[in-house]
């Protein structure tokens, strides 16, 4: 089943770059120009494996449709693009829970790459969620804790002991 890769970058070249890097993979590829047009195709069909933005655009940064994002329940695994200079965006990045970087310039095989890595990491985490969706309900609720847990030291917040 080929995997939905949504490219965000309000850069036209820099996207069919990466469009011609990732077209001979088995991916169904949707670009957006800004974070607004990524956000509306993130929050209208939620279905995306991987989303590969630029982190710095100007209509709407990749940390702002992250954050969105994440405020809308989307899980989808978000790559960055970086450039050499961006060292205080990325660890706010991660923060927010950003799977990967990739610095610019890129060759195309380190993009391939990550790309790869990130929708395997994917694949295996949409695995272990459906195992768990078979654990009986008290465990589903001590995982669900834990779950919240690991979210709440991702976002810098002190994780509260549980009741």
């Amino acid at each position: 089943m080929a995997k939905n890769l949504l490219v965000v970058d309000d850069d036209a070249e820099l996207r069919e770059t990466i469009f011609g890097a990732l077209e001979s993979r088995s991916l169904n590829i949707t670009l957006a120009e800004n974070g607004s047009k990524a956000l509306e195709l993130i929050t209208a069909q939620a279905g995306f494996h991987l989303v590969l933005s630029d982190i710095k655009m100007a209509d709407m940064s990749g940390l702002e449709l992250l954050s969105k994002a994440r405020s809308s329940q989307i899980t989808s695994p978000f790559v960055f693009l970086v450039g050499v200079s961006d060292h205080e965006d990325v660890i706010r990045a991660i923060r927010l829970g950003a799977t990967d970087f990739v610095h610019k310039p890129f060759e195309p095989e380190e993009l391939m790459d990550v790309v790869d890595r990130t929708l395997e990491l994917e694949a295996a985490q949409s695995d272990l969620h459906k195992e768990i969706l078979c654990l009986p309900k008290e465990r589903l609720e001590r995982v669900y804790q834990i779950e919240k847990k690991i979210e709440s030291i991702r976002a810098g917040h002190p994780a509260k002991k549980p009741a």
